[in-house]
Order: C-alpha cells, then structure tokens, then sequence
C-alpha cells in the first residue's frame, strides 16, 4: 500500500447528528432509531447497529439509512460495500457532505486516490468554508501520482486565506512542487517550513531547503543558512556534509575535506563520501594519505563491511597504487597494484602500472 511519510491522516469518518443531516424528511420514528443507530455506531457497537439497521433496509431506504449502513461497513473495513450503499443515499440526497466525506474515505481505503480526490472535492463545493477538504483532495492527488492537480487545489488554498495558513499546507505543495521538478518554486514553502516548523521536523526541511540552494546554485543563501543552523547545531553531521558539498562547488577542496571528515566522524558515512575525501587528499597534494585512505575502503569493501559497499574495490586499489607511486612509496604501490590486478577491469592497467614500476622496485637499496 502506498504511504508517503508527509501525508497527514485524512479525515476521520463522521458521525452526525440525522436529524439535521439529510434534506430528504424523516418520520419521527425513523429518526429515532437512526439516532439509536448512530449511538451504537460511536460505542462501537457494530453487530447492534447491523441488527438495528436491518429492517430499515427497504427496497428503497431513506438516504440516511443508506447513509448510516455505509458508515457501518466503513467502520467494519469494507470500503466496497460503503461505496455501494453511500450511491444509492446520494441519489436521492446529492448535497449530504458527511456521505461524499465518507465516499472519499472509502475510495481511499481501496487506494482509488484519484476518486477519493473528486469525493473531497465536491465536500469542499457543498462546504466551502471547509478548506480542509480541498487539503485532503490535494493529498489524494499526490497519492495518485498526479503532483500537478495538487498545486493547483493547495495554491488556490493559500491565494484565498486572509490568515497564516497550516504549515501543513505549505508542507504538501513543497512536495508537489519537488515532485514537479520545479525547485524554484519550492524554495519559498521550504524557507518557511525550516524556520516555523516543530523542531522534530525542522531539520529535515533544512536539509532539504539546502539541496534544493545547491542545485539551484544559490550559493550565497545556502551559506548563509548553514552558518545559522551550524552555530545551532555543531554536532549534526548533515550540515558539516552540506558544507562540505557547498565547499566543493566553490573549489575550497581543503575545507571541504575538513567538513567531510568532520561529518565522517559523527556520523561515519557512505564508501562513496570515503572515496571522495581520498580523492580530495589526492588534489591536495597528499598522496599517502590518499593512499591509506584508499587501501583502507578496498579492504573495507572486501570485508563486506555495510559503510562501504557503495564503493568499488577495484578501483580504489588501483587508486591506492597511483596514490603510493606519486608518495614514491615503491612497495606500497606493488602491492596495492597487484591486488587491483584480481579485478578484470582494472586488470590492464594495473599490469602496465606493476611494469612501469619494476625498475623503481630494482633501484631501491
């Protein structure tokens, strides 16, 4: 079943009061079991309700009949059976908000999040001093993969509210949008969220209001926001790797390897992130430190050990081999070469490396 972790709970099933829900008139002791009913409904009385309910059944019950039979088989975990009793009260109470509620409710149990969409929707036109239905038609379109009914539905939302509207809100269209591959738009919704968010969610919308900085190549914000959440938070490695990532862009090679290895530190990180600062120590000028950084991941790698198997092996033996040569650490560079030698497409190289190598080895004393 698809779940997204941002999705809110949509809106519990409702249980209101029969006498003032339904345009259609009811004779007073219909009512009154219809009450009895949505009693037994709200005590979670369910068998009591199907009993109660049974002979109400006629071959063309009264909607809130219907009504009130759907809700019980929403409550029993048959959405199927909801949405065929929900049809035939609403055609002859087309208006009943709590029915299309539930309908929606229904479709989005049978994960038909595009119907569950429409059912909220029309609520929203029946209610529209409810925004929260246009809200919940707005995750059901997410749900359904269709990011871009979403925006449409939350911006109207947010265009038409006089007051601060639920973070919520703001939450679900910087989804959308990122969904959309519009990053730009997203920025706006995401600074908003990294500064007014509960603190349990607040660095995730900064971590992600930070990516987004980066790939749009807003450098100056980005390092504005981590000299902020920095002073904050010094022990969050995150930030110390988005520095790191902010530090490359700009060609700070060495204060990049100092926050990734900061990062590193508090947090260890992928073969990949290992890779790289080896590779960093390389452009330094720090050959064997690169060399050791690389010999270590290989041996990382063989062990199987779980922080590096993104990396390959092969590669960084080979690596650790040149690493060595440039330290003009002769044996070291043997022996890393012919271990890359064990890997076929490092295998040529490696060979012609060991070759080139032979007469170094021979001069050593």
């Amino acid at each position: 079943m698809r779940r997204c972790w941002w999705l809110l709970l949509l809106a519990g099933l409702l249980l209101v009061p029969v006498a003032e829900a339904s345009s259609v008139p009811l004779a007073p002791s219909l009512q009154q079991a219809l009450v009895q009913v949505q009693q037994q409904l709200a005590a979670g009385q369910l068998a009591a309700a199907e009993a109660r309910l049974r002979p109400l059944l006629t071959a063309k019950p009264h909607p809130l009949v219907a009504f009130s039979r759907a809700q019980l088989a929403l409550l029993q975990q048959q959405p199927g059976e909801a949405l065929r009793w929900l049809e035939v009260g609403l055609r002859d109470d087309p208006d009943h908000v709590a029915a299309w509620l539930n309908r929606a409710q229904a479709h989005y149990q049978l994960e038909q999040f595009v119907a569950a969409a429409e059912a909220f929707e029309q609520s929203f036109r029946l209610q529209p001093d409810a925004p929260r239905w246009r809200y919940n038609a707005a995750l059901c379109y997410l749900q359904a993969g269709q990011p871009r009914q979403a925006v449409r539905l939350l911006t109207g939302l947010l265009e038409a509210r006089s007051v601060p509207a639920p973070l919520e809100w703001h939450a679900a269209l910087a989804r959308a949008l990122l969904e959309l591959q519009r990053p730009a738009a997203a920025i706006e919704p995401l600074r908003l969220l990294a500064e007014q968010a509960p603190a349990d969610e607040q660095r995730r919308w900064r971590e992600l209001l930070l990516q987004q900085e980066l790939a749009l190549n807003r450098l100056q914000p980005a390092r504005e926001h981590l000299r902020r959440w920095l002073r904050q938070d010094f022990s969050d490695a995150r930030w110390w790797r988005l520095q790191g990532q902010l530090q490359l862009r700009q060609n700070d090679y060495r204060g990049a390897l100092v926050s990734l290895q900061l990062a590193h530190w508090l947090e260890p990180g992928t073969g990949h992130e290992r890779q790289l600062m080896a590779d960093l120590c390389l452009q330094l000028g720090l050959p064997a430190e690169a060399a050791r950084r690389y010999r270590q991941l290989a041996e990382a790698v063989e062990a199987g050990e779980a922080g590096a198997v993104d990396a390959d092996a092969g590669f960084c033996w080979l690596q650790a081999g040149r690493a060595a040569w440039n330290a003009r650490l002769w044996p070291q560079a043997e022996a890393a070469l012919r271990r890359a030698c064990r890997y076929p497409p490092q295998l040529a190289e490696a060979e012609s490396l060991l070759a080139q190598l032979q007469p170094l080895l021979r001069a050593m004393p």
